[in-house]
C-alpha cells in the first residue's frame, strides 16, 4: 500500500509543512479531514506564520494572543485570495470631502473645513474631528484664512497626523502641524509640532512615533539645479527643537511617486530615485536606482549612506514614462524594505509595449557607531564630496564592440554594467495575450488608479469602462468604474517536456557568473491566473451605484491601495469639495455595521444609466449639498450634524472631538460575499 502524505508521522509532516508557502499550506490542509486536523495544530501554524508572514498585522495579533496562529494563517490567505481573484467582501461609500489621505488602515479626509479621521481596518463607528481653524486660533494663528486647497493632509502614521496649512492671501504664512489623534489623549498633549515654514515647494512629510521629517525641493546645488532639503523634528521633545537639516546633494528626481520616493523604516530615513543625472546623457547604457539613508536620530552628512542598485540596461527597450510608478514597501516575509516600480516598455524595441512590475530588495551595510568614525573624516559615510554616485564606467569599463564607444568625449558621463539576471519572483508582466480578450487593456486616460499588491502578487487598476449609450432610453455616456486585477501564483518547479510526451523536467536554478554559485530562489516558477474584471457586467445596479456615487460622464479620480483594501475619491471639478470617498474591501475581518447582503438576483441589463431609478438629488450635511445620492423620488436625504463641539452657550468648546462616522448616516454599502 503506497504511503500517503496524511499517513506520515507528525514530525515529518511538520517539517514538510514548515517549508510550504501560505497558499500551499492552506490548500494541503483542505485536502481531507486528517490533514486538516494535523495542519490546524498550533505548533505547525506558528512555524508557518513565523517563516512566511511574520511581519503582518495578523502575525502581531497572534503573538499577542488575540487570535490563534491558525486564524492568522486563514486571515492572510483569505485577503490575498480575495485580492488576487477580484472578489472583494464589501463596498461602501465612506464619506464626502475635498481631499483625503489613507495609510495604516486609517482614513483622514477634509470636510467643510474640518479634518475627519476614521479607522477603516477596525470598522470604527466613531470619527475623530479636528477643527483646523479653531486649532490655529488657539495656537495664535487665527489670521490664516482657510480656503479650499490650503489644508493639505501630508501623512499619517502611528496615530499622528501631519497637516500643512497655507494662506491664499499671504506668501509668508505656511504652518506645519503634527497632531496626536490617539484616543484618550489629553487635549493639551495633542499638538506635537507647530512650525512656520519659509517654503512649501513640493513639500512631503514622513514620520514614525518619535521623529518627523519633512522635505522641500528648495535647495540649490553647485550645479545650479534644485535639490531636496530634509528637516527633522523630534515628536517627543521641545516644540521648538529642530534636528540638523540635510540637503541631498547630487540626488536627482523631483516627482514623488514617479522618479523619487521617501520613506521611514526601522529607524532610518530613506530616499530613492530612478534617475542618475540632471542632464540627458546622449550616450549611456545602464540605468540605476540611487538610494540614500541616514538614521532618524542622527540626521547628518556624516551618517548618510549612498547606494547604487542596478535597474536596467537601455538595450531592453524604450520606456513609456506616462505609466511610471515608483515606491517602497515592507516585505511581509522578511520585514525588509523593497523597491517597487512599474514600467511600460517596448521590450527589445518591438512595436508593442508591455507593463511590468519590478521589485528589488534594498540592502545597506550596518552603519558604524559614532565612536567608530575617524576623527579626521567629517564625511566618513558621505559621498557629498564627489560629483555623483560612483560611475559604473570605472567599475566595469565600457561595452566591447559597441560603435557608440567611439563617440564618447570628455563631456560624457556614461554608465555601463553588464546585464543582471532577473528572477521571476521580482518580475511580474501584465497583459498576457491569452487573457487579453477576457479583460482588455485600457488606455491611460481610462486607467484612473494603478497599484500593486506584492503579498498577493497582483496588480490592480481602477478603470472607467462605460457602457455604450442606450438608444432606447437616449441615455448619455456615463462613467462606470470597475476593477481590473491580474495575478499569478507559484507553480511546481517541474514542467512538461515539450519534446517528450509523459516526461517532466525540473527547472534548473540560475548560476551567478561572478561567483559560480546557484542563485537562491531562481528555481521558482509562476503561472498567470488571468485578468479579472469586477463587478461583472451583469452585477446588480446597487453595486454600480456605490462604486459610482456621483453620476457624470467623467470625473477626477484619485486612490490609494494597501494589502487589504482600495479607497478612492471620485467627483467633478465643478464641486471639488463634495467628492465621494469609496472603499472596496478585500479583508473579511473588516466588517462595517449595517451592510446588507448584495442581492443575488442579477438582471441581464442590470446597469442602465438612463433608467428612472438613477435620478440624483443632493445629499446634505449641515444644510449643504455634499454629493449625489440615489432616491426613489420621495425627496432628498438630509443628514444632520454640527461643525464643532458646542458648549451650553453655543460656542466652540474645543477643536478636537468625536462623533458618529459619516458612513453610518450615509447608509451606502453592501456585502458582496
Amino acid at each position: 500500500m503506497p504511503l500517503t502524505v496524511d499517513a506520515l508521522p507528525f514530525d515529518a509532516l511538520f517539517n514538510i509543512a514548515a517549508w510550504l508557502f501560505i497558499e500551499d499550506f492552506v490548500h494541503l490542509g483542505r485536502t481531507n479531514r486528517q490533514l486538516r486536523s494535523l495542519l490546524s495544530e498550533e505548533t505547525a501554524c506558528r512555524r508557518a506564520v513565523e517563516t512566511h508572514i511574520s511581519h503582518t498585522k495578523e502575525s502581531l495579533l497572534a503573538q499577542k494572543g488575540v487570535i490563534t496562529y491558525h486564524r492568522a494563517l486563514q486571515r492572510v490567505y483569505s485577503r490575498r485570495e480575495a485580492f488576487s481573484t477580484a472578489t472583494p467582501f464589501s463596498a461602501s461609500v465612506l464619506a464626502y470631502g475635498a481631499t483625503f489621505a489613507y495609510k495604516q488602515g486609517v482614513l483622514s479626509y477634509l470636510h467643510d473645513g474640518n479634518i475627519r479621521i476614521l479607522h477603516v481596518h477596525d470598522a470604527a463607528k466613531k470619527e475623530h474631528i479636528i477643527s483646523i481653524q479653531s486649532l490655529l486660533a488657539q495656537a495664535g494663528q487665527a489670521t490664516i484664512e482657510l480656503q479650499y486647497g490650503t489644508v493639505v493632509l501630508l501623512n499619517y502614521s502611528d496615530n499622528i497626523l501631519i497637516v500643512l496649512c497655507e494662506s491664499q492671501f499671504s506668501d509668508e504664512e505656511s504652518w506645519l502641524l503634527a497632531i496626536n489623534v490617539e484616543a484618550d489623549t489629553p487635549l493639551s498633549k495633542r499638538v506635537l509640532v507647530t512650525r512656520s515654514l519659509q517654503t512649501s515647494a513640493k513639500i512631503f512629510a514622513r514620520h514614525d512615533k518619535a521623529y518627523l521629517y519633512y522635505g522641500t525641493h528648495s535647495g540649490i546645488g553647485s550645479h545650479g539645479h534644485h535639490e531636496w532639503v530634509i528637516t527633522g523634528v523630534p515628536l517627543n521633545g521641545l516644540p521648538d527643537q529642530c534636528l540638523e537639516t540635510v540637503q541631498l546633494e547630487n540626488f536627482v528626481g523631483s516627482d514623488i511617486g514617479l522618479t523619487i520616493f521617501f520613506e521611514i523604516h526601522d529607524g532610518f530615513f530613506y530616499a530613492l530615485s530612478n534617475q542618475t543625472s540632471f542632464e540627458v546623457e546622449e550616450v549611456d547604457w545602464t540605468s540605476y536606482y540611487n538610494c540614500v539613508r541616514f538614521p532618524v536620530d542622527r540626521p547628518s552628512q556624516i551618517f548618510l549612506q549612498r547606494q547604487q542598485i542596478w535597474r536596467r540596461n537601455h538595450v531592453e527597450g524604450p520606456i513609456n514614462d506616462s505609466w511610471a510608478d515608483l515606491g517602497l514597501y515592507i516585505d511581509e516575509t522578511t520585514g525588509k524594505l523593497m523597491i517597487i516600480e512599474a514600467r511600460r516598455e517596448w521590450q527589445g524595441g518591438g512595436s508593442t509595449s508591455q507593463r511590468t512590475y519590478y521589485t528589488e530588495p534594498v540592502n545597506f551595510p550596518d552603519p558604524p557607531s559614532p565612536d567608530e568614525l575617524p576623527l579626521d573624516t567629517p564625511t566618513a559615510l558621505s559621498s557629498s564630496n564627489i560629483d555623483s554616485f560612483t560611475s559604473s564606467e570605472f567599475l566595469f569599463g565600457l561595452p566591447m564592440n559597441d560603435p557608440l564607444v567611439g563617440t564618447i568625449t570628455s563631456e560624457n558621463k556614461p554608465h555601463y554594467e553588464p546585464p543582471h539576471i532577473r528572477l521571476d519572483k521580482y518580475t511580474h508582466p501584465d497583459d498576457d495575450d491569452e487573457f487579453s480578450s477576457a479583460a482588455p487593456s485600457f488606455i491611460l486616460a481610462k486607467t484612473k488608479v494603478r497599484a500593486y499588491n506584492p503579498s498577493g502578487t497582483a496588480f490592480l487598476d481602477l478603470v472607467d469602462d462605460p457602457l455604450p449609450p442606450s438608444a432606447a432610453t437616449k441615455s448619455r455616456l456615463r462613467q462606470r468604474l470597475r476593477l481590473r486585477i491580474g495575478s499569478r501564483k507559484r507553480a511546481s518547479p517541474d514542467y512538461e517536456d515539450a519534446d517528450s510526451d509523459g516526461h517532466r523536467l525540473l527547472k534548473r536554478p540560475k548560476i551567478d557568473p561572478e561567483i559560480n554559485e546557484r542563485i537562491a530562489g531562481s528555481e521558482e516558477r509562476f503561472i498567470n491566473r488571468g485578468v479579472h474584471m469586477w463587478p461583472p457586467d451583469n452585477a446588480p445596479p446597487e453595486l454600480f451605484d456605490i462604486l459610482n456615487p456621483i453620476p457624470c460622464a467623467s470625473s477626477e479620480v484619485t486612490g490609494v491601495a494597501d494589502e487589504r483594501s482600495l479607497i478612492y475619491m471620485t467627483g467633478t471639478s465643478s464641486s471639488p469639495q463634495r467628492r465621494a470617498i469609496v472603499l472596496i474591501n478585500f479583508d473579511p475581518t473588516i466588517r462595517f455595521p449595517r451592510l446588507q447582503k448584495l442581492s443575488s438576483d442579477i438582471e441581464p441589463s442590470a446597469y442602465n444609466p438612463g433608467s428612472a431609478r438613477d435620478r440624483v438629488v443632493g445629499v446634505e450635511l449641515d444644510g449643504r449639498r455634499v454629493g449625489g445620492e440615489k432616491c426613489d423620488g420621495k425627496g432628498k436625504k438630509v443628514i444632520s450634524g454640527v461643525n464643532g463641539s458646542l458648549d451650553a452657550r453655543g460656542g466652540v468648546k474645543n477643536w478636537f472631538w468625536s462623533e458618529e462616522a459619516m458612513y453610518l448616516r450615509l447608509g451606502k454599502g453592501v456585502r458582496t460575499r
